[in-house]
Order: C-alpha cells, then sequence, then structure tokens
C-alpha cells in the first residue's frame, strides 16, 4: 500500500498544481475530475487478485452517495476486505461520485485539506482550510474522501478530528468521508459531535462492517479461481475452509500453495505456512526471513507497543529477497508489509523466538500490558493474538503455566487469552479450563468477562463433565440476564436435543433467573412433543417476570409451530397485565389465523395499556394483516374505545394512517399525531411507500393547526426532492452542535402569563434572539399547548421546551415535538438508559436533545457518558434564587466545554450589565430570562444584549 504522502508525490510528478497560494481557485480547476483520475490511477496499482464483490457493503455506500449523510464507518476486522469494498466503490459508483483514497495519517485537520487538495491537483496555499472551502463549493456531486488503514487508537483519534474540524469549516453538502476502521475494539466516536451526527444511516455508530465470508461464498470463490493441482474447497481441511473465510487469508494461501491439515489449526499457523512457502518458492531462507522481517515489525511498532515489548536482541541478518506478497522495501531501507496482520505475525514471531529465555514473570508481564494495550488497541489485539498463539506452538507448557500465574489467572487478560483459545490453542487444557472456572463462580470484576469466555470454550464440557450443568445454573444465578445470551449460544453449540431436554429436567424452576431464563429460550429445549408441558409449568410460575419471558420465548420459535399458538392463547388469558401485554412481542410474526383467534380478547383487555402494545403490534405488521381495516371498524363501533387515553388514541390513529386509511383531519383522535409521524418520515425513520406519504402530508396540509400543516409542508418538500436531487436541509442535531464556537442569545420565558409570554417572544426575536425557550413555569400553567402557542407567534425562531422529568424523557421530547418543540432542554433525568432513550426519540424526530448539567453529576465522566448517550448539547442553569452564594455558572460551563466538544448554553440571571459575562468565551449560547421578559421594553432589553454579544471575544472552539 501507498502513504498519503507517496500519493501526493505521484499526483504532483502526474498532474501540474493548480492555485495561486491565496486560498482562491487559479483558473477554476477541477478537483473532482482530478481526483477521479488519480483514483483510477492508484487503484489498479493497488488491488491485487479478483474482486468479490460486496453486495451489502456497495448497496450501503450507495445509499449514503444518494443520500445527505457526510461520513460513512465502514468498521471490520482485520483483512475482512474493508480496502478492496472501498477501491471497488470508487470503480462501481464512479459514474455518480468521485473518490479520493487516503491512508490514516496525524498530520490534523491542516494536513488532510492539504492532502486533499494535493490529490485534486491543487496547491493548498498558505490557508489548506480555507483553500479547500472553496473549492469543495464547486462540487456537482458528491466527492468521497476515504480515509483507510485506521488501526491504532492515535490514527482514529487524529484522523477522526481532522474530519469534524472539516466538517465544522466545509460546509458543502457534496463533501463527504469514508473511515474505514480496524475492529475490534470499536472506538467511540460520541466524543466527536459533527462526526457521530453526520454518520450514514442518521442516529447509528457505524455504516456497514466487513465480516468473514459465508461458506458457500468462500468455496464459490476458492473453486472459480483454482489452479490446476490445488484441492477442491471441499477437500480441504474444515479449520483451513473456515480460516480462508477471511478474504486475505484465502489470498494468501492462493499466493502460497495448498496448506494439507491433519488435525485442527489456527490463524497464526496458517500464515507461518504462508510466509515459508512463499519463501521456498522464492529461494529464500525461511528462518532468516522470519528473523530479518522480524526485527523489522518490532521496530516499526507504534511507540506504545514497542515500549510493552521492551527491547530484543536482533539477528541483523539480511535477506536477499522478500516475497512481494509479504513485503516490500522502501527507498530508504526500510520495510513496508503488505498487511497489518503480515505485519503482526512477523512481529508476534519475533517475540516468540525470544520469550523462552526471558523466565514466566517477564511473560506474565508483557501480555498482561499487551492485554490493557489490546483492550482500546486493534492492532494490539492483533499483535496479542498472534503472540499467544506462536507460544502456543512453540512452547505450549510455557503458555499454560502462564495462563495459570497467580498474577494473571481471573484477570482481564486471562479473559482475553481464552478468546484467542478458542482458535485452536493447546494451552486452555482441562487443568487450566477448571482454575478459570474456580476463579469465576467468585464475585470478581472480571467474573463476567471470564465466564463470558469460558462459555466459548469447545473444550469446556468436557473439562467439566458432569459438573457442567451446575456451573451453568450457577452462572444464570450469578450474573442474571447479563450472560443469558452466552449460555444460551454455548448450549445451542454443544448440546444436542437430549442433553438440552435433560438441562431443563433437571432445572429448579422456583428460581426465578433459571427460569426466566429457559422461559425465554424455548426453542433451545426439550423435543416438539415435550415444550407443551415445560410451557404450562413456565407459565404456572408465581413470578411475572418467568411467565413474561415466555413471550421472548415464543417469538424466537416457528411462528408456525403449535406451542406457538398454545403459548399466545395462554399468555393472553394471564392475570397479570404485564404478562398480557408482553404477548405483543408474538404478535409481529404469528400466524394470520393465531392472531385473528386472540385479538378480540386483547382488543378487550381490561387494561389500556394491554390494548396499547397490541396497537403498536399491528402497527409494525399491518401492511402484512388483511383484517386490520375491519379491526378499525369494530373498534370505531365499541363505546369503550371512545374513553380510550391520549396515547391510546393516538396509536389507534397511527396505525389506520398507516394502513393507508385516511380520514379527514377534524376526525382523528388528536390531529398532533401526524406531526410525530411525519417528522419520522422527513427524518427517514420510517419508511412509508411514497404515495402514502404524499398522502399523510396532504391530509396535514389542511389542518387548522400551524404546526401540523407546516409539517406536512416540509414532508412534500422532502418528497420532491427522492427524484434524485440531494436535499441539503441538515438535521436538527448536526445543526445544533454546529453551534459550538457560535454566540447565540436565547431567552427563556419562565412566565405564568401566556399572552405576555407570546408578546415577550415575538419581541425577543425582533431584537435578534435565536431561540425561544419555554420555560417550564409556562408549561406548568398552560400545559403543553403553550409551546404550541410560542411557534406559532415566533415560527421561524428556533423554539426551545424545557421539560422537566427524571424518568419518563422520551415521553417528554415526543410531546413536546408534537407541539412544535425544535430542541428539547431535560431537566432532571436520572438514568443513563432515559438520557439515551430520549435521545433515539430526539434522532428519529429530528429534534435536538439538551440536557441540563446538575451539579452534583459535574464530572468529566458523566459528560462523556451523557454524549455517548446521544445529547446534542449541555446547559449550565441557575435558579438565581440562590443569590450570590451559588457557584458562578461560567466555571462550570468552561469546563464542560474543556471535556467535551459540544455546545453549552449557560444562565445566570445575566444582563446587559454584565459585559464581562457576555463576552465571556465559554458559553456558546447565552440564556438569559428575567432581564428581559420583566423588562418594560423587552425589544430594548434584547437588543442591548445582542450588542454586547457581538462584541469580539477569544473563542476558545
Amino acid at each position: 500500500m501507498v502513504s498519503l504522502e507517496d500519493l501526493g508525490d505521484l499526483i504532483d510528478e502526474t498532474s501540474p498544481a493548480s492555485g495561486n497560494g491565496t486560498g482562491r481557485p487559479a483558473e477554476s480547476p477541477d478537483i473532482a475530475a482530478a481526483s477521479t483520475s488519480r483514483t483510477a490511477a492508484t487503484t489498479v496499482a493497488l488491488e491485487s487478485g479478483t474482486v468479490i464483490p460486496d453486495s451489502t457493503g456497495l448497496a450501503a455506500i450507495d445509499d449514503f452517495i444518494t443520500g445527505n449523510a457526510r461520513v460513512f464507518l465502514l468498521s471490520g476486522a482485520a483483512g475482512t476486505g474493508k480496502s478492496v469494498l472501498v477501491r471497488h466503490a470508487a470503480t462501481v459508483f464512479a459514474g455518480r461520485a468521485d473518490f479520493q483514497v487516503h491512508l490514516a495519517s496525524r498530520d490534523g485537520s491542516e494536513g488532510l485539506a492539504s492532502g486533499i487538495l494535493r490529490y485534486g491537483s491543487i496547491a493548498p496555499g498558505h490557508e489548506p482550510l480555507l483553500t479547500l472551502e472553496t473549492f469543495a463549493r464547486t462540487l456537482t456531486r458528491p466527492l468521497v474522501v476515504t480515509i483507510d488503514a485506521i488501526g491504532t487508537p492515535e490514527e482514529f483519534d487524529s484522523t477522526a478530528r481532522a474530519v469534524d474540524a472539516l466538517l465544522r469549516q466545509v460546509t458543502t453538502p457534496n463533501l463527504r468521508f469514508v473511515l474505514a476502521i480496524r475492529t475490534p475494539p470499536v472506538p467511540d466516536v460520541a466524543v466527536f459531535p459533527l462526526l457521530s451526527a453526520t454518520i450514514h444511516p442518521r442516529g447509528s455508530n457505524t455504516s456497514h462492517e466487513t465480516s468473514r465470508w459465508s461458506l458457500d461464498r468462500t468455496g464459490a470463490a476458492w473453486d472459480r479461481e483454482r489452479p490446476p493441482g490445488v484441492p477442491e474447497f471441499l477437500v480441504l481441511h474444515p479449520s483451513v475452509r473456515d480460516l480462508i473465510r477471511l478474504p486475505l487469508f484465502m489470498s494468501l494461501l492462493r499466493s502460497a500453495g495448498p496448506l494439507v491439515a491433519s488435525d485442527r489449526i489456527s490463524p497464526y499457523q496458517l500464515v507461518d505456512h504462508c510466509v515459508r512457502a512463499l519463501a521456498t518458492a522464492g529461494n529464500v531462507d525461511a528462518d532468516g526471513l522470519v528473523r530479518s522481517l522480524g526485527d523489522a515489525a518490532i521496530s516499526s511498532l507504534g511507540p506504545r507497543l514497542r515500549s510493552v515489548v521492551g527491547e530484543l536482541a536482533t539477528d541483523n541478518r539480511e535477506v536477499s529477497a522478500v516475497p512481494p506478497a509479504l513485503a516490500q522495501r522502501a527507498p530508504n531501507g526500510s520495510f513496508e508489509f503488505a498487511h497489518s496482520l503480515i505485519h503482526e505475525y512477523f512481529a508476534a514471531t519475533r517475540i516468540a523466538l525470544s520469550a523462552p529465555g526471558w523466565g514466566r514473570s517477564r511473560l506474565v508481564s508483557l501480555i498482561t500490558e499487551m492485554a490493557k494495550e489490546a483492550e482500546s488497541d486493534a492492532v494490539a489485539a492483533g499483535l496479542l493474538h498472534f503472540t499467544v498463539m506462536a507460544l502456543d506452538q512453540s512452547a505450549p507448557h510455557l503458555m499454560a503455566s502462564v495462563a495459570l500465574a497467580p498474577a494473571l489467572v481471573g484477570s482481564r487478560a486471562t479473559a482475553q487469552l481464552l478468546e484467542i483459545a478458542t482458535d485452536g490453542a493447546n494451552f486452555a487444557g482441562p487443568e487450566v479450563l477448571r482454575a478459570c472456572v474456580r476463579v469465576c463462580e467468585t464475585e470478581g470484576p472480571s467474573a463476567l468477562l471470564l465466564a463470558r469466555a469460558l462459555l466459548h470454550q469447545p473444550h469446556i464440557g468436557d473439562a467439566l463433565d458432569e459438573q457442567r450443568t451446575a456451573w451453568l445454573f450457577g452462572l444464570l444465578r450469578q450474573h442474571g440476564s447479563d450472560i443469558w445470551t452466552n449460555v444460551a449460544d454455548h448450549i445451542a453449540q454443544t448440546m444436542d436435543g437430549e442433553a438440552s431436554a435433560a438441562f431443563v429436567r433437571t432445572a429448579d424452576l422456583s428460581d426465578v433467573e433459571v427460569a426466566a431464563f429457559i422461559a425465554g429460550h424455548l426453542d433451545l429445549f426439550a423435543k416438539e412433543e415435550e415444550r407443551a408441558g415445560v410451557l404450562t409449568s413456565l407459565l404456572g410460575h408465581d413470578d411475572w417476570r418467568v411467565r413474561a419471558a415466555v413471550a421472548d420465548g415464543l417469538a424466537r420459535m416457528r411462528p408456525a409451530a403449535p406451542v406457538v399458538a398454545h403459548g399466545t392463547e395462554l399468555l393472553a388469558a394471564d392475570h397479570d397485565y404485564k404478562v398480557r401485554a408482553a404477548v405483543a412481542r408474538v404478535l409481529c410474526q404469528v400466524p394470520d389465523n393465531v392472531l385473528t383467534l386472540q385479538l378480540p380478547t386483547l382488543l378487550n383487555d381490561t387494561n389500556w395499556y394491554v390494548r396499547s402494545r397490541v396497537l403498536d403490534a399491528l402497527t409494525q405488521r399491518s401492511d402484512g394483516f388483511e383484517h386490520v381495516e375491519s379491526i378499525l371498524r369494530e373498534i370505531e363501533a365499541d363505546p369503550s374505545w371512545r374513553k380510550a387515553p391520549g396515547y391510546v388514541r393516538a396509536l389507534l390513529d397511527r396505525l389506520a394512517l398507516l394502513r393507508g386509511r385516511l380520514p379527514a383531519v377534524t376526525t382523528l383522535g388528536n390531529e398532533r399525531t401526524l406531526v410525530p409521524l411525519l417528522r419520522e418520515i422527513r427524518a427517514g425513520a420510517l419508511e412509508v411507500p411514497s404515495t402514502r406519504a404524499a398522502r399523510i402530508a396532504e391530509l396535514a396540509a389542511g389542518s387548522a393547526s400551524r404546526i401540523v400543516a407546516r409539517e406536512g409542508a416540509e414532508v412534500a418538500v422532502t418528497l420532491s426532492n427522492d427524484g434524485g436531487e440531494t436535499t441539503t436541509r441538515r438535521p436538527a442535531s448536526e445543526w445544533y452542535r454546529r453551534l459550538r464556537g457560535a454566540r447565540h442569545l436565547q431567552i427563556a420565558l419562565d412566565l405564568g402569563d401566556l399572552a405576555l409570554a407570546v408578546d415577550v417572544a415575538r419581541a425577543a426575536v425582533a431584537g435578534g434572539a435565536t431561540f425561544v425557550e419555554v420555560g417550564d413555569p409556562l408549561i406548568k400553567a398552560h400545559g403543553v399547548a403553550a409551546i404550541e402557542a410560542i411557534k406559532v407567534a415566533v415560527p421561524d425562531a428556533v423554539v426551545v421546551a424545557e421539560m422537566m422529568s427524571s424518568d419518563w424523557g422520551r415521553d417528554q421530547v415526543e410531546t413536546a415535538v408534537a407541539h412544535g418543540a425544535d430542541a428539547v432542554l431535560l431537566i432532571g433525568p436520572a438514568t443513563l438508559a432515559s438520557v439515551a432513550a430520549a435521545s433515539a426519540a430526539a434522532r428519529r424526530l429530528d429534534t435536538a436533545i439538551l440536557l441540563d448539567a446538575p451539579a452534583a453529576l459535574h464530572t468529566p465522566e458523566w459528560a462523556k457518558d451523557m454524549m455517548r448517550a446521544g445529547v446534542d448539547g449541555f446547559a449550565v442553569t441557575t435558579n438565581i434564587d440562590i443569590g450570590p452564594a451559588g457557584r458562578h455558572p461560567l466555571r462550570r460551563a468552561e469546563q464542560l466545554r474543556h471535556w467535551t466538544r459540544l455546545p453549552v448554553a449557560v444562565s445566570g440571571g445575566f444582563t446587559a450589565s454584565d459585559p464581562a459575562v457576555i463576552t465571556s468565551p465559554h458559553w456558546d449560547t447565552l440564556i438569559v430570562g428575567r432581564s428581559v421578559t420583566e423588562s418594560v421594553n423587552p425589544l430594548r432589553a434584547t437588543r442591548d444584549i445582542v450588542a454586547l454579544l457581538s462584541q469580539p471575544s477569544e473563542r476558545k472552539t
């Protein structure tokens, strides 16, 4: 592969540089055309072998090019084809977009901007960011800048920072980025606000993940390119067939020749075979090659890993030649490895050759430190994997003693070693496995990780023998639902029908954790003829959680299975409403005849929550159930439904609308049902046939509510762009996050008088305020209708709804949006789950979500957790009744801006007489209340503050 600098040099050699260094185009050079030309040339040079298209990945990139998101995160393990995919996409979509392909570097935003410009044959000049911004405006279609080979945390952090900065500086939607990231571990994108807000698809943390191929795809690819004398795919050893599902391994094995194996082999053994076979074919001393390239691999590790490995005695042996499939010598004399996995193989082999002379303590220390790095570094994880496998092959007894070392056993490192051992290690013998089982039965901090790793071991059943069942029950009691998936996978992979049936027969169903697990995984246990008896026992359990878990078990089974119909009937008749509500999880997939039988009972349930869950299930399958229309007619004729709560009526209206039944807007239970539905359609969170969406938008346009009519018009505009024109409308999350480094004024309407609040809102907007906050006192006095009244009064302002909530953040967001809020400020969510649910609702409804930062939770860890939960900004709110004794809010705002890159709003009784505060660099939005709302002339009061905001300050973005 070539580096970013090499690509730039090659561009300079093949194309004349344009531009005059002033940040302006000299003769309007075409950056897009130059990029496409350069990529076409480099793609031929960088690709090797036959490209096997990743159809799912190509479809995802196709959607990305067509849509308006600006970042595509491509993740996947090393060797799964990320580089091939991005280069193949550049060829496939060359007629619709232009592409650049760079390698990860640590040059920052200006370095990335310079690299993009040079790739497009444009001189960066003295201000590369401004130059790029200028040329980006000339783009008439997407220019997709791919940054490949992001492996280490440092590479990701540097790249993500640079992209985040470019997204902020260059607002042209046609400049886009693909980041190809090696995982696991998965990097934290939440700390980069604009990058995370513009990932395709919206609201996700990754766009596409490459993975090992299926056996069918692997076999077809192997046999299609198989030269004479090479065995057919099905003749290969099963472990080899499994390993070459990794595209890189297939490519290596094709180059090296077939591997004859009589027993299971590990990934390290496959690479070792290929290296030595390629060396032999090139008349190169294999041992000398391994030592020489091993020294080179160690010396080229990153600083942190190099420090962990320490000094190794070098061989100083020169090799006459190096197979190009492994590495190439650079002009400066160093080696450039063909792939990161090959680099890690040579480094690991060099470590394994030195380790026997160290003694156990040094090796334990090395593996412990390497394991710590591997938790956040994909390259370190790959090196650890190959090092353990290399030692397991050359010194299995040494590795076994390491695994049993008191300093290591039971630690997170032990769990990582066991995960590596699933690839066919010798050191994980019965003694090691039993020792780890004893440790994981304690309450140590790594007990859950260790238990999960043990459940993946193919020989754990043999090691524990008759004690395995008791151990599994103990894990369920100890860890509860946190380990359900792992235990279920273990049972599915290692137990046959008779063994799983015996597991149920020996279970103590009076134990809630054990019984709930079995109920939720009915598909794993008992033979078909025995399931009815097991089901009856579970549905007779005293604890409602066990009975409710049966719904999950039925949902995992074949929908047409007789036990599903029987179980659904029993769930619908349960005496606890929570169990009856759980049956909705099954209704999404049961056959129509089963659904038809149970609906009369469930839709006439004595509890509205149960009825609401059934309506929600019908919404999810409305197009697939032909009786919805008749159900709607029966509901309309039932007098009990006329007393339905508002949230239930909203679900009923939603079902009718999505079904295509469009009543007059005045006959809806609440016409604001249309607002969240239209928001979801506009945001792409809900897929609705375009003709039906257009009819819903038309229905909304006829509403007397300006809020509803406005949403209908927005969706109509969005639908008109679906013919191929890319919409430039930014999602609310991205728009709000761009406020970082800006200076905006927010007027808080903390009033009880709605008429006065409307007058103040109009004056504030006329005076230059960007945001109008509908305060909690106003909402308490007049309900959420106050939000709509303010939005109608100032339709072009950004209306922020201040919602007080400790546990119902999602509902508060949905309610505020239905009444016209553009952003929601949550005060007091108590849990991470509540904030995450509110943020998810905000994404779905295309609304910005702000979070009050209470003093009691004011820590860097809390701020980062909230960023990961999806908030778009923070607010430091101060009750002025505290008086001068309160901590100054600017200090907390300054800390928040240091801890995060999100915008920070601050309030604190500020007025135009506080110029030091108003011109402070430590906030992005200033919240002002009484100095405007209680002013005799709110228009003048607002203008005075806005005038101060325009004064220069030392902004720190």
